[in-house]
């Protein structure tokens, strides 16, 4: 079964804006932050996730684009809709109308433009909750990239920072990766 992060890990977005704007001058910050959170979507290994593609499209519910990214103080779909268009217009994703369960669902698959801002072989989920705490980017991919290590510690390492309130929470999960990996061997 997939574990959930814990709720503090929720809200983190990562947004690689000099790459992005290179790529994309004209995107808003907004725009960025829902690109971001599709991003999270689209590559995620979660099964719940997982269960809603159809033919490399994802299932993305609007609703919870706008509870999960309040930083959009969106209230409606309206919004969210039109960057999502923008999006698409801009080359970053594709969107296409299935029907999923008997209803007309709106499905986001990302194009080769927004690949160069997916970390290769890092669990997405697992990568932000390590930014979140602190963590350093080269330090986030490794231990995200790291099958093992996501399998069998990295859930319990995040959750003893989560109820200990662990005051150097990014060095900690680092100098346990690092003596789980010489344990490893």
């Amino acid at each position: 079964m997939k574990r959930e992060l814990p709720e503090r890990f929720n809200y983190t977005s990562v947004i690689k804006q000099k790459i992005l704007a290179e790529i994309c001058p004209v995107i808003s910050v907004e725009e960025a932050l829902i690109l971001d959170y599709l991003i999270g979507m689209c590559t995620s290994e979660n099964e719940k996730i997982d269960a809603q593609r159809v033919d490399g499209y994802t299932w993305v519910n609007y609703e919870k684009i706008i509870t999960d990214n309040p930083l959009l103080r969106a209230k409606t779909k309206g919004p969210i809709t039109t960057k999502i268009k923008k999006l698409e217009g801009y080359g970053f994703i594709e969107t296409k109308n299935i029907r999923f369960y008997g209803l007309p669902r709106k499905f986001i698959r990302l194009t080769e433009l927004s690949e160069e801002l997916v970390d290769k072989g890092a669990n997405s989920s697992y990568y932000r909750a390590f930014l979140s705490i602190g963590v350093n980017e080269p330090q986030a991919i490794e231990m995200a990239s790291d099958k093992k290590f996501l399998t069998n510690k990295a859930w319990s390492i995040l959750r003893t920072i989560k109820t200990r309130d662990v005051p150097d929470a990014a060095s900690y999960l680092y100098n346990t990766y690092q003596v789980w990996l010489e344990e490893d061997r």
